[in-house]
């Protein structure tokens, strides 16, 4: 969707870019399991209306991995403590 509205530029279409991300080693593609859907839903309603970024907060928090991110509302969730988060805008 922020590929389609302008505000993502990927260098490339949206499927080649995921393909080409999902062909390294490291990276390993996560099924959104009823727990995750469940635990998104239980985070505190101020922390971000997003479904989509309550999930890979869920997620996060599930695999104790950190998110990469310039969404202020993660950062400031992750500096209360709740999740490990990398600020993606330095």
């Amino acid at each position: 969707m922020l590929v389609g509205k302008g505000r993502l530029n990927l260098g490339q279409g949206p499927l080649d870019w995921i393909s080409r991300i999902l062909s390294d080693p490291r990276m390993e593609l996560v099924p959104v399991a009823p727990k995750l859907a469940v635990a998104a839903g239980l985070l505190p309603p101020a922390i971000h209306g997003d479904p989509a970024d309550r999930l890979i907060l869920a997620t996060a928090n599930d695999l104790v991995c950190p998110v990469l991110t310039p969404d202020e509302k993660i950062l400031e969730y992750a500096a209360q403590g709740h999740v490990q988060a990398l600020d993606a805008r330095h």
